[in-house]
């Protein structure tokens, strides 16, 4: 007779055992083919239903509002925008200075969306899905509120109710 593992011992095992694995480059991975990110998210789910004894029917959104663990696609989401913050507020290496720039610096009158990030234009669908203009998305639907906060804790703190949404 095997005994149930409660919901803190769930998120110990998952925290220790998958979420690095699903973090882990998930900033260039992140922008493939949903395909390719729906097989990761199908295993995530099927593991924690397996570890919190749920039926394969069980609603996979309810367990992990539940369980209070992200979906691969927030994982992503968390990670490029964390990304962007740090870059925009050079606490990245010399190297990422130029890589996200403000519109400001590309416009010669001033518009309502000078604070927003540059967004690159591309020929093909490849160049729509790189981590530069999907960062640039993600970045300019934050509320400014948000974008600007002085600490990165907060930054993180404020973010996970959005990810969802964005």
């Amino acid at each position: 007779m095997s005994k149930a593992i409660d919901e803190s011992m769930i998120k110990q095992l998952y925290y220790s055992y998958v979420h690095p694995h699903l973090k882990y480059g998930i900033e260039v991975y992140g922008s493939a083919d949903r395909t390719h990110l729906d097989k990761l998210q199908i295993k995530q789910n099927k593991l924690l239903k397996i570890l919190s004894k749920k039926s394969y029917r069980y609603s996979s959104t309810t367990l992990h509002t539940d369980l209070d663990i992200p979906k691969v696609n927030s994982i992503y989401k968390n990670q490029i925008l964390t990304f962007v913050y740090k870059q925009q507020n050079q606490l990245l290496p010399e190297i990422f200075e130029n890589t996200l720039q403000q519109n400001l610096h590309f416009r010669e009158r001033s518009t309502r969306q000078d604070s927003h990030l540059h967004i690159s234009r591309f020929r093909s669908s490849v160049g729509e899905k790189s981590v530069k203009v999907k960062s640039a998305k993600l970045w300019n639907k934050l509320p400014s509120n948000i974008r600007n906060l002085n600490s990165l804790s907060c930054f993180k703190r404020s973010l996970k109710p959005l990810l969802h949404v964005l």
